[in-house]
């Protein structure tokens, strides 16, 4: 008979790293220090059109795997791990214009709006894409149709 106590730990939900595939992890972070010693440490924090610069960045590594090119040249590392900074750079300009448009919300408004009047006096939320980005044309054999994204509206 084993009387040994069983232990236990809730941690159910907090991020498994174990799901993460190491080599990529560390040359990800091989990008980041080449990064911080041609630019300076956490530079790309402070990009101009941050959002737009980086997803141009991630299409253009796309495009050199597309062309079977999978090493950077000015690295030598996978351009996989450089679309994985871009990513987390991206990630990074989200969250930081999500927490300027909500501070920017809290400050307007003491309670939550009660008319539309009000909701349209809200500062937009920028993605950093220049404003032509949410707007886009489609059509098919039976009609065609301009999208306004930014605005939510669909004109026929």
């Amino acid at each position: 008979m084993n009387n040994k106590p069983i232990g236990k730990k809730e941690d159910q939900e907090k991020p498994d790293y174990s799901l993460l595939y190491y080599p990529w992890l560390e040359d990800t972070i091989r990008v980041l220090m080449h990064g911080a010693k041609k630019y300076g440490r956490n530079n790309w924090q402070h990009l101009d059109e941050g959002i737009y610069r980086c997803a141009s960045a991630i299409m253009r590594h796309a495009a050199a795997i597309l062309s079977g090119e999978y090493l950077d040249q000015e690295t030598n590392l996978q351009h996989t791990a450089h679309i994985a900074c871009e990513a987390m750079f991206i990630h990074y300009f989200i969250n930081q214009d999500r927490k300027k448009t909500q501070h920017s919300i809290a400050t307007n408004f003491t309670e939550a709006p009660q008319s539309v009047e009000e909701v349209e006096g809200m500062p937009p939320f920028s993605t950093g894409y220049p404003q032509d980005i949410h707007r886009f044309s489609t059509s098919t054999a039976d009609s065609a149709q301009n999208i306004d994204l930014s605005e939510g509206l669909l004109r026929q």
